[in-house]
């Protein structure tokens, strides 16, 4: 059974993005991978890279909104703080994201890059801390094009009863991610197909596979002001051909990846709109607050 929900949205932004974009949480499914946290996790049977389905002019070199060269080098850190609301709530939570690590590693018998995150929510619902690890696995393969293996989302609650719980996406074909190479204007769509795993495991949960269309445009540089302070950001929009009607709009910092602002539009069951917008209030750059 594939599944089409806004968690794919939201995962596949967060890998889009090569999960160094403090997105956190935000996992699906079920099938076995490999090793959950390990620096040896199992590679899918002959992965091999899967074709956009939109080929854009510039998106294998190195687009104006490149991070690449800030995001995949192993020793930089970023810390972030946020603030983010969902409408019609008007509870606003609180929590801080960083950038833990980044190594190289072997995934089955390619080395590539190991990126982890962490999002520590401290008002999370339901009271308790919640915190939650995104582990990437990717490799650079074009100036602004990235390769994704495997992404994780290791989930942990100080809820009575909660406990942990990992869940992973492996892709096969592999996702080949261009939009670091996109100029101003211009769209990529990418197909991610793959096998869901969660550990433990839900009871009665029918969903083995994930089988979506990921559409996200690059449609201006603009400096902002956020909370944290004034930025120049790169502006990206983003749905599912699955769900066009659940859309994203992202504000990036320049040449770093971080995540200044994001707002969120997903349509409920009862064709409410629910609106989450989160702006940083504070952004750290390997220990140096900006």
């Amino acid at each position: 059974m594939k599944r089409k929900s806004t968690l794919a949205l939201n995962t596949l932004v967060c890998g889009a993005l090569l999960a160094l974009t403090a997105c956190g949480g935000g996992g699906e499914g079920a099938a076995s991978t490999g090793t959950i946290g390990g620096t040896n996790p199992s590679a899918p049977a002959n992965p091999s890279p899967s074709t956009p389905v939109i080929a854009v002019s510039g998106t294998t070199g190195a687009g104006v909104c490149n991070h690449l060269d800030y995001s995949l080098k192993p020793g930089n850190t970023f810390k972030a703080a946020y603030q983010r609301s969902t409408s019609p709530d008007p509870i606003v939570r609180s929590w801080v994201e960083e950038l833990v690590s980044i190594t190289e590693v072997v995934f089955g018998s390619e080395m590539v890059t190991r990126s982890e995150t962490k999002t520590t929510e401290v008002n999370a619902p339901g009271g308790g801390t919640a915190i939650t690890r995104n582990v990437s696995y990717s490799k650079r393969t074009g100036a602004g094009q990235t390769t994704v293996y495997q992404t994780q989302d290791i989930n942990t609650s100080t809820l009575a009863g909660s406990g942990t719980q990992t869940t992973a996406i492996t892709y096969n074909p592999l996702y080949v991610d261009n939009i670091q190479g996109l100029a101003v204007g211009e769209t990529s769509e990418q197909r991610a197909q793959g096998t869901i795993s969660i550990q433990p495991a839900l009871p009665g949960l029918p969903i083995t596979t994930i089988d979506t269309t990921l559409r996200i445009k690059l449609v201006a540089i603009e400096t902002i002001t956020v909370p944290a302070g004034t930025f120049e950001t790169c502006r990206y929009e983003s749905d599912t051909k699955e769900q066009p009607t659940s859309t994203g709009s992202l504000w990036l910092l320049k040449g770093k990846g971080i995540v200044v602002k994001s707002v969120g539009n997903t349509v409920a069951a009862n064709n409410q709109v629910l609106v989450t917008t989160k702006v940083a209030t504070s952004i750290e750059l390997n220990g140096v607050k900006l």
